[in-house]
């Protein structure tokens, strides 16, 4: 009879063998524009399955795994599900994920091609899913049998070796590699998605977005940032040059892939450029996820990435060659991002949402400008130029400061100009600061650098584009961290830097 018996189930698993399936999930932060915004990390919860874990950047795409299975008992909701056996074929020992919709007593068994029993045990299951490790006397082909509250489902697998016993074990709760979900699921159960972000030093949480995944997908969490994108530029004129002065825009530039955009050839490109909300606000690590398929913005970019397509092999915003010569504008390394190859400028060739929304509205400073900005022997530049941390809520952000050549004071802050004490040498705090900007002042925030995909210095070191080539593999750079500002700072073209745009004052 016991022979009998696992002949019929051994037809029905030829018939039914499991298929395991995998999901990918990703996710996406809009501000109120409908905008991509940075999401700092996601709580995911299964409602049906009773858990929940969270996801922190920038590990914030889901992977979820699931095994549909049919039962050899039809009748009921099948509450004990077993998954394929893994390896198989194994030498010893193979391992199947059970997965269970709440606490039950199982009762396991083993069974051998001949239809003899070789092992059983009654084990406890924790609601999810539960890892159970059979192992065999000796090579030959095996089944497993799992009973729970009057179902059953069953796996077969191969041993190729043996290890002299026959044994069945319960080695633990299925415990997730990062990024993965950390409890039982199958496809169509209720999920809720919660994301988190920073809006102005402040972590906000999105409106909960509640539904089943039934297939690879992305959910799209709406934050209540209100970003207006006002058209901002600022009111601190600043010389550059003898008899000519610049404003600046009203934080670093960002890009992200969505979207679509005008540029000065005419023509709509993929994209949405912007400044940031705040002259402190930085994307900082999100910068590593830089690619076609990330979604997110960015902040830092290779010299000469405003997407226009001069023969540059490496021209998109979101390029990562690793060749300095690819970032050659018109393919030449003797041009700067001025004259004919005007349009590699990242503010002359695309509209900016905030930023009029047209193209050739901005433009990058030369390598000589800067110079001039920050020259303490031009007169009208004389101590106007500090290193400073302006702290927003709990946060502290590191960075550069320029005042405008007509500056006062306002009541109630202390300033001193140069980097004798680094970032310590004047501290502002978000009041302070507001009224530091409303009479002119710029800050340049340190947004690190990066290198390929790799982040450094974020909030130590500040490097920002000139439109000035160098030699054949570097342009210049203005660059600062804590005592230290050069104005004319070689820095690999390949190497994502920050870029902040300037409008020449009327």
């Amino acid at each position: 009879m016991r022979r009998f018996c696992i002949f019929v189930l051994s037809v029905c698993l030829v018939a039914v063998e499991a298929l395991a399936q995998g999901y990918t999930v990703q996710f996406r932060g809009t501000d109120n524009n409908g905008d991509t915004y940075k999401l700092d990390s996601i709580e995911v919860t299964d409602i049906t399955q009773g858990w929940s874990m969270m996801l922190v950047s920038p590990d914030t795409v889901l992977h979820l795994t699931t095994s549909e299975v049919d039962r050899i008992a039809l009748a009921g909701s099948g509450d004990a599900v077993i998954g394929k056996a893994y390896p198989n074929p194994a030498e010893e020992a193979v391992r199947c994920d059970i997965s269970v919709i709440r606490n039950t007593t199982a009762k396991i068994r083993l069974y051998g091609s001949d239809g003899v029993l070789r092992a059983e045990k009654e084990m406890s299951l924790r609601m999810g899913t539960n890892t159970i490790e059979a192992r065999a006397e000796r090579s030959g082909i095996y089944w497993m049998l799992v009973e729970a509250d009057g179902h059953s489902s069953t796996v077969k697998f191969a041993i190729t070796k043996g290890c002299g016993r026959n044994g069945i074990n319960l080695t633990g709760n299925f415990s997730a590699a990062k990024g993965e979900n950390s409890g039982s699921f199958m496809t169509g159960d209720a999920m809720r998605f919660t994301g988190y972000a920073t809006y102005q030093g402040n972590v906000v949480a999105s409106t909960p977005r509640e539904e089943s995944v039934t297939g690879d997908c992305e959910i799209v969490l709406a934050l209540p940032i209100a970003y207006d994108y006002p058209t901002v530029t600022l009111s601190g004129r600043f010389s550059v040059g003898e008899g000519r002065q610049v404003s600046f825009s009203q934080g670093n530039l960002q890009y992200s892939t969505t979207g679509n955009h005008q540029t000065a050839d005419g023509t709509a490109a993929t994209g949405t450029w912007r400044f940031a909300a705040t002259q402190y606000e930085y994307i900082g690590e999100g910068n590593a996820q830089i690619g076609e398929d990330y979604g997110g913005y960015i902040d830092l970019f290779g010299w000469g990435t405003s997407g226009w397509n001069s023969g540059a092999p490496a021209y998109e915003p979101y390029s990562v060659s690793e060749t300095n010569t690819n970032y050659a504008p018109c393919g030449s390394a003797q041009m700067s991002l001025t004259g004919a190859a005007a349009k590699a400028d990242w503010g002359v060739y695309n509209a900016i949402s905030n930023g009029g929304n047209m193209p050739m509205q901005w433009r990058t400073l030369t390598s000589e400008e800067w110079q001039y900005l920050t020259d303490e022997s031009n007169a009208s530049r004389t101590g106007k130029t500090a290193e400073v941390t302006i702290t927003v809520g709990e946060t502290d952000y590191n960075g550069l400061l320029l005042l405008p050549d007509a500056f006062e004071l306002p009541a109630g802050c202390d300033y001193t100009a140069g980097f004798g004490n680094g970032y310590q040498t004047n501290l502002y705090d978000a009041e302070q600061w507001a009224a530091m900007e409303e009479a002119g002042a710029v800050f340049l925030t340190t947004a690190g650098r990066r290198n390929g995909t790799t982040m450094t210095h974020v909030n130590a070191r500040g490097i920002y584009w000139s439109s000035s080539r160098m030699d054949e593999s570097n342009a210049y750079t203005l660059f600062f961290v804590t005592g230290v500002m050069q104005s004319d700072a070689a820095e690999a073209r390949r190497i994502g830097a920050a870029v902040r745009l300037v409008r020449d004052a009327e």
